[in-house]
């Protein structure tokens, strides 16, 4: 048959070590694949539940925050609320010095009460220290007359 034959000593020893090479690479493949795959799934694993984590610790801190700014905007209102109370309640009880004011047009030509006036000439136009009033630009003195003044 020939000088590696297999019924041969020589070809039986040569069989015997290849195979058992052959056994231990496969058996180190095997172990290898099956090393890797569960390292990547106790990796995934811890990966999700760290980010899993994470985003929850996120998410809390986030509730957190709009509930504090929820709480902070509703103590305003209560602080309001509560100013508005105590202001009505000493006005309608005659605690509070409230005098009616004078009302005068931002349209002197519409006539009526005109306040002593001061000229602003850095801005160019008259202002009074005594009456307080507003200015919508574009307005006539036909339309003022519709429009209400509160000083």
């Amino acid at each position: 048959m020939g000088m590696f034959g297999i019924h041969t000593l020589r070809g039986k020893i040569l069989t015997t070590f290849l195979g058992s090479l052959l056994l231990g690479m496969l058996i180190t493949i095997i172990l290898s694949t099956g090393a890797v795959i569960s390292f990547s799934q106790n990796a995934a694993d811890s990966t999700a539940d760290t980010i899993l984590a994470e985003e929850l610790l996120n998410l809390d801190r986030l509730t957190n925050d709009k509930s504090l700014l929820i709480e902070e905007y509703f103590g305003q209102i209560f602080s309001e609320f509560t100013f508005l109370g105590s202001f009505a309640n000493d006005l309608f009880n005659n605690r509070l010095n409230v005098t009616s004011l004078t009302s005068y047009y931002a349209i002197p030509s519409f006539g009526g009460d005109t306040p002593e006036m001061i000229r602003d000439e850095i801005n160019n136009r008259d202002i009074s220290l005594d009456a307080s009033g507003w200015y919508v630009p574009g307005l006539t003195d036909e339309s003022q007359a519709s429009v209400e003044i509160l000083a």
